[in-house]
């Protein structure tokens, strides 16, 4: 069995059941032919557990998941857990996550954050996990783009700056983050997102503007 490689995303909060696809497929390709593979229905897998944090991850939170990395995994080469935390996670919270990545032989651990909180993770739990940074200029988002965006979702101006669905996404990112507007009605969103982008694979073939539109009417 390969020994799981822990790893922590910044700026790449829709993208976990991409990853989780590659990472729970014997062959790392999310081949959609193994025994693995075969097993995903509709986005949910038996040896992936993804937490969505609607605040910062506590202890109680890092409590409950690893009562769930104990489970053996039951088709892929080990259990995967996906945190996705906008808000970051607690300090006491990291400590314990720290000795579990030490132990851990049979769960992966994937951690998804925003840039605006990278500062908040611990040095220690930093060098316990692989980090795949990507950077704001590589998610081709101006600096006028992302506050226009802002303005539209906050409904302070009637139309988006373009069609980017991966722009929106960072936008509301980062209005989660700090705090602006409804936050529950912005994680909504997220999640449309992250429906939205996985819609083709369903044939709904939405055109982009479609989508957006869709994301905002909550």
């Amino acid at each position: 069995m390969n020994m799981p490689n822990h790893q922590i995303y910044i700026n790449f909060i829709t993208n976990h059941l991409e990853h989780a696809q590659h990472a729970i497929c014997i062959n790392q390709s999310f081949c959609g032919e193994c025994h693995a593979c075969t097993k995903w229905v509709d986005q949910m897998h038996p040896d992936w557990c993804c937490f969505h944090a609607d605040k910062m991850v506590g202890v109680e939170d890092i409590n409950y998941l690893i009562h769930k990395s104990h489970f053996y995994p039951k088709f892929a080469n080990h259990k995967l857990i996906s945190i996705i935390c906008p808000h970051g996670i607690t300090e006491a919270a990291q400590n314990k996550l720290l000795k579990v990545l030490e132990e851990s032989l049979q769960t992966q651990w994937d951690i998804y954050i925003d840039e605006s909180i990278q500062q908040l993770i611990l040095p220690t739990l930093y060098s316990r996990l692989k980090v795949v940074h990507q950077s704001e200029k590589e998610l081709n988002t101006s600096e006028s783009e992302l506050q226009q965006w802002q303005s539209f979702i906050l409904q302070k101006q009637p139309t988006p700056p373009n069609e980017d669905i991966n722009q929106l996404a960072h936008a509301l990112s980062h209005l989660i983050v700090k705090g602006l507007g409804d936050t529950s009605k912005l994680i909504a969103m997220m999640d449309r997102v992250i429906k939205i982008k996985r819609h083709h694979s369903f044939n709904l073939k939405l055109r982009a503007t479609s989508a957006i539109q869709l994301i905002m009417e909550l």
